[in-house]
């Protein structure tokens, strides 16, 4: 999932756990393989539909990249209210701490021309999951980027170091993305990406 998708969600957390029936979304979000059968019941079960809502906004972070947009496409046919509010999330303050993060750090923080520069490269695509393993993203979440984007290998990359990004903020970094290039042997790279750096 997209970083601005998950501020939208955790902006709206209050009103999707207060008006939100988990039951009303989750069958789309299965057949849309979002969620598994066994997350669905883990969901249900919860005692409340407080609780199984804020049980909801704690996964969809983790399903992939198309959880949001199932989500949201879900809400609209009985919650359009909380469609909307998705919808008009003012991401004016997300977008500017995302810059400031890298006006602070600007060497080293992540930004389009190094995703260009990872996805562009034969070898790196072969290597995909090996380097996601240097960067610690874990098993489930390789598997859930590879079989999201099952035909499309450039984009297992590029979703590879979105979810990369998301899951670690500011840590997600040129040196370290330096650092799993080397370990795999992809010194070519590496070295481009501290040219680039410099």
């Amino acid at each position: 999932m997209l970083s601005e998708d998950r501020y939208r969600l955790t902006a709206n957390r209050e009103s999707l756990t207060d008006d939100l029936r988990p039951e009303d979304v989750v069958e789309t979000l299965l057949s849309d393989s979002i969620i598994t059968v066994t997350q669905k019941q883990d969901i249900l079960g919860k005692t409340s539909w407080r609780d199984q809502a804020s049980a909801l906004c704690d996964l969809l972070p983790t399903c992939g990249p198309k959880a949001y947009s199932s989500f949201r496409l879900a809400l609209s046919v009985k919650y359009d209210w909380l469609a909307d509010k998705l919808d008009n999330t003012d991401v004016t303050q997300f977008k500017k701490n995302t810059e400031n993060e890298k006006k602070k750090d600007p060497m080293t923080a992540l930004d389009d021309r190094t995703f260009k520069i990872i996805t562009r490269n034969s070898n790196c695509m072969k290597n995909w999951k090996s380097i996601a393993r240097s960067l610690n993203i874990d098993e489930d979440e390789i598997e859930d980027v590879y079989y999201s984007n099952e035909r499309n290998l450039r984009e297992q990359v590029y979703q590879m170091l979105i979810r990369w990004k998301d899951l670690e903020g500011r840590n997600a970094n040129i040196p370290k993305l330096i650092d799993a290039l080397r370990e795999n042997g992809i010194n070519s790279v590496a070295d481009k990406l501290e040219g680039y750096k410099v």
